[in-house]
């Protein structure tokens, strides 16, 4: 999907492990990673639902359900 962003030359997002740190304590407990994690993943999947409903654009139709 960033490929296709970056060719209409739209921002594309980051991955997840471009700012680990190194560490031997966690700063925020395992549950609370996880559930921020899949909150972020049921808005982003909403996102794209979202997107599709909206869209006129077929292609862009396909190229979102495709991914």
């Amino acid at each position: 999907m960033s490929n296709y962003l970056k060719h209409d030359d739209l921002p594309a997002p980051t991955p997840w492990d471009a700012y680990v740190l190194v560490t031997k304590e966690p700063p925020f407990s395992d549950k609370l990673m996880m559930f921020q994690v899949s909150m972020m993943s049921a808005a982003g999947m909403g996102n794209y639902g979202t997107a599709i409903a909206g869209s006129r654009d077929e292609i862009l139709q396909q190229n979102i359900r495709n991914y």
